[in-house]
């Protein structure tokens, strides 16, 4: 950043805004003619200043997320009658705890995964394979469990095989949702 510009508007200096003065100064300085704070950001990244910490990082990241996995379960639930949330406050529980295990399962296949790969021949690389399907499918029998366990009645999945059809389909929903959310989030940010 710049002194003139710090000069100009001395609010922006390193984790003085909080979001929603970040966003008032974003429109403020595109009705003046500065596209951006873009360029800002990026001249406090090259000189070794973030603009948010991690924590704020994962907070916001989280957040959404659980918020995507809201969105689809609600929706869901109104237009699929396979899908059943008694309640709103239900359903927000239940995101948290898709999300949660979403992200265990996840971070216990990247783990098995890259076990696997350090290891030379071609038996590490069935190994793989065939621990990343029992995770990966077996984890969404480990989640239908958990619903089941913290919710009960207040949520419930029928159709096909007992609403495991209905099940796969919510989590399958929410990890294109939430892809649809990221690569959106990415295209924003390019120049």
């Amino acid at each position: 950043m710049s002194l003139t510009f710090q000069r100009r508007y001395p609010l922006f200096k390193k984790r003085e805004l909080s979001g929603v003065y970040y966003l008032f100064w974003h429109l403020l300085l595109r009705l003046i003619g500065i596209n951006s704070l873009n360029e800002v950001l990026m001249d406090e990244k090259k000189a070794g200043l973030e603009y948010f910490s991690t924590p704020q990082k994962l907070f916001v990241g989280y957040t959404l997320a659980i918020l995507v996995d809201l969105t689809v379960l609600n929706l869901l639930d109104e237009f699929w009658h396979y899908v059943h949330i008694s309640s709103f406050i239900v359903s927000l529980g239940a995101a948290i705890l898709l999300q949660l295990l979403l992200k265990l399962s996840i971070g216990l296949e990247h783990k098995l995964a890259n076990y696997f790969k350090s290891k030379p021949g071609t038996a590490p690389k069935v190994y793989r394979g065939i621990s990343t399907y029992i995770i990966l499918v077996g984890s969404k029998f480990v989640m239908l469990g958990a619903i089941d366990l913290v919710f009960g009645d207040a949520v419930s999945f029928s159709g096909p095989f007992n609403g495991i059809v209905a099940f796969f389909g919510v989590v399958f929903a929410i990890m294109i949702a939430e892809t649809i959310v990221g690569k959106i989030y990415v295209a924003l940010g390019e120049d």
